[in-house]
Formats: structure tokens, C-alpha cells, sequence
């Protein structure tokens, strides 16, 4: 262990152990169960029904643009969004296949032989139900944002045009 990477040694001990509840927000804010929860948040801050000048509401804006991030590859360039849904996809495949090996019920989304036939139209679905509502609040919300929904309706057209 490289103890001069230790870059939180830095810090006193109240620093170091804000920093590491922020961070595990952040982290555990990129699961999929709480997409609801930053879909809400998103509204809130775009009725101004949040306070961002209180901590609580900080954590909550930043664990929010982490989630963005998270799940905005949908609203990337054309070229890049089709890279990161081949990769997407690809994860998802291999572990369909290899619940498949060990005898399991393959999870949704992970089925390789379906989702061949099905891409244009999860993709479309994701749009729809996942980023679109989460991602149409924070445009209205933060200044720049709508670039990203431009390009998901851009994107959205695409998928389209591919059912």
C-alpha cells in the first residue's frame, strides 16, 4: 500500500470523514433504486422548492448530477451514445450469458438472443420512461442542461427510425 496516496491523510479527521459520507452518497446514488428519488429532487429544483445553499441540498444536487452522468449516455453525440450502448448492451449480454451457464433465469435486459431483436426499442424505452423524465426537469432547471435533452430528442429520432 502506497501511503503517499493517501490523499485523505491530509485531512483532519472531521474533513476526512465528511468527505467519505459524500462520497458514499455519490456512489450509492448511481443505483437504479433511487432514480425515482433523483427524478423528484430534479422537479423540486426546477419548481425552486430546493434550498442548494444548505448542505443537505448540495448533496442531494450533486448525488443527482452523478446519476445524470450515470445514466446520460443516451444523450451523448450520436457517435459516442451508439459506442456506450454497444458497451451497455455488451455488459448486459455477458451476464445473461453467464446466468445462462450456471442454470440461472437470465435477468431482464440480459438476454442475449431477445435483445438482438429488441435494441432500437430499449433504447427507445430508456429514453421514454428513464432519461427524458429525469433529464427534462433538470433543463428546466440548470442553464446547459438542454443541450443534453436536444441531443436525446436527436437521439430519440434515431432509435426511430431503426424500430
Amino acid at each position: 500500500e502506497d501511503k503517499s496516496a493517501d490523499w485523505l491523510s491530509l485531512l483532519t479527521q472531521t474533513q476526512s470523514s465528511y468527505v467519505k459520507k459524500c462520497l458514499i452518497k455519490l456512489v450509492l446514488g448511481t443505483d437504479m433504486s433511487k432514480h425515482q428519488e433523483h427524478v423528484k429532487f430534479a422537479q423540486a429544483l426546477e419548481k425552486g422548492s430546493v434550498d442548494v445553499s444548505k448542505e443537505e441540498g448540495r448533496l442531494e444536487l450533486a448525488a443527482c448530477l452523478v446519476h445524470a452522468a450515470d445514466i446520460g449516455n443516451a444523450c451523448k453525440e450520436q457517435t459516442l451514445m451508439l459506442e456506450w450502448t454497444q458497451r451497455v448492451i455488451a455488459e448486459f449480454w455477458m451476464q445473461g450469458d453467464h446466468e445462462k451457464s450456471l442454470g440461472l433465469q437470465v435477468s431482464p435486459l440480459c438476454d442475449r438472443e431477445e435483445g438482438l431483436k429488441t435494441v432500437p426499442q430499449g433504447q427507445l424505452g430508456f429514453i421514454n420512461f428513464i432519461v427524458m423524465p429525469f433529464f427534462a426537469p433538470l433543463a428546466g432547471a440548470i442553464k446547459g442542461v438542454e443541450e443534453a435533452t436536444e441531443q436525446l430528442e436527436r437521439n430519440k429520432a434515431f432509435w426511430e427510425s431503426k424500430k
